[in-house]
């Protein structure tokens, strides 16, 4: 790029902040994300790092750890023996992605509802085989042992594939069905009491209306002309 530009130093600056815009992304991105996982327990050795500091609970532990390992793959100093395994994580973490809007698609999970028009389970499985294919090519050893071991971890691949996540949304289905029936309930009771406030404002109303007419009766009475007995008494 540099031999064809007019102005070398803009490759320079252009490179620079490419490389100090994802690193500080990955820097303060990838805590969260560990933080993430260690508290819901996805990784049982990781729960060391859900516990934050501060009140906005700021991932330190995590931050510790990116740093670790920034500052092991500098002193490599080899950038093409790192590049293969961020590659594979990469790749992993979009397989996943994949896999699971696909797995949830096909179990018919009533908490994933996509809005995208043109989504397609079919599309979700070639991006995962697509990804994990990828990842064998780059490193075979690694990505073969990453994919056992995530299938190994899958309640869907442990019952029988989709099966297996349908039966563990059943917690769900049965969560999301109480839910629907606390909102029903809900709009019940609400149209309980509108209706009974809308009984006593018609009865005000009417209420009101009769004094309304009494009143006009007594004014209507006191504004009549003397009757003939009377003006003849």
């Amino acid at each position: 790029m540099r031999r064809v530009a007019p102005v070398t130093w803009l490759i320079d600056a252009g490179v620079i902040a490419a490389t100090l815009s994802s690193a500080l992304a990955s820097f303060l991105g990838a805590p969260r994300i560990l933080q993430s996982l260690a508290s819901h327990r996805i990784f049982p050795g990781l729960t060391w790092f859900a516990r934050g500091t501060a009140p906005a609970n700021h991932p330190r532990r995590g931050v510790l750890l990116s740093g670790a390992i920034g500052l092991a793959g500098i002193a490599l100093g080899d950038l093409n023996l790192i590049a293969p395994v961020v590659s594979m994580f990469f790749l992993i973490s979009y397989g996943l992605l994949n896999y699971a809007t696909y797995a949830e698609a096909s179990a018919k999970s009533p908490g994933f509802r996509p809005r995208f028009r043109w989504f397609d389970p079919r599309i979700s499985l070639a991006g995962w085989i697509a990804c994990g294919g990828a990842a064998i090519a780059t490193s075979p050893t690694a990505g073969a042992f990453a994919l056992a071991y995530l299938m190994g971890r899958d309640e869907a691949w442990k019952g029988g594939t989709i099966r297996g996540l349908a039966a563990a949304q059943g917690d769900e289905s049965v969560a999301v069905a109480l839910r629907d029936l606390h909102q029903v309930l809900a709009e019940v009771r609400i149209d309980a009491q509108a209706a009974k406030a809308a009984e006593e404002a018609n009865r005000r109303a009417l209420k009101a209306h009769a004094k309304a007419d009494q009143a006009d009766s007594e004014a209507a009475t006191l504004t009549d002309p003397p009757t003939k007995d009377a003006a003849a008494e």
